[in-house]
């Protein structure tokens, strides 16, 4: 797939984030994100700066309430802190997103898939970026201002990034029909789900005796 989309990809620049952006999120479809990947000429770089961008927004907007709601804690020191653990967040977050892909990949590969891990780590974070970072701000607005309708909307996005987002991006890369990527996706997150939770228990052994 990757030779498939590089002659096209030659004699265009690159991308912004909001071109790219722009067409994942009104109606995520297979054809917008194959359009991005024939005609975005969009680096992994850029889509790492991407991941690291909006996870470090989505840091900052779910944190910053606990300052918000209580202005008699706002320091120097405090927005420091926060900041810091955003950029963190934010710098850490690729490697996150590197392992969570490369699975899929790797899974993907099983069933004959030839497309690259490349393109797909590319369109993935296309199509997820956006989401992430409504999410933050819907968790701002409810915590600062206790919309309702916030609430609900951070209660529908994770439903339609597992049921729509991840599997158009597996079905654009790898070409497979759309339950067959529902289930890789459904899957490799149950794994990490497990794993996180084992992993959880185990340096917390504790929980179990409570």
């Amino acid at each position: 797939m990757k030779n498939r989309y590089k002659k096209q990809q030659t004699d265009t620049q690159p991308w912004t984030w909001h071109e790219a952006w722009g067409i994942t999120l009104p109606i995520p479809r297979t054809r917008d994100g194959e359009k991005l990947l024939a005609k975005g000429n969009i680096t992994l770089k850029q889509a790492i700066s991407w991941v690291i961008f909006t996870s470090a927004i989505y840091a900052l907007l779910t944190t910053s309430p606990s300052l918000i709601k209580n202005p008699t804690t706002i320091s120097p020191k405090s927005i420091l802190i926060l900041i810091g653990s955003s950029l963190l967040s934010g710098l850490l977050s690729p490697i996150g997103f590197m392992l969570l892909t490369g699975f899929i990949h790797g899974i993907s590969k099983l069933f004959g898939s030839k497309g690259t891990w490349q393109n797909f780590f590319i369109v993935y974070t296309a199509f997820n970026a956006p989401i992430i970072i409504l999410s933050g701000i819907a968790v701002i607005i409810y915590q600062v201002f206790s919309f309702k309708i916030a609430l609900l909307a951070g209660m529908f996005l994770p439903f339609y990034w597992l049921l729509v987002i991840c599997p158009v991006t597996i079905k654009v890369n790898y070409r497979f029909r759309w339950w067959s990527a529902f289930l890789i996706n459904f899957f490799v997150m149950a794994v990490f789900f497990f794993s996180v939770v084992g992993l959880y228990i185990v340096f917390n052994p504790s929980i179990l005796h409570r």
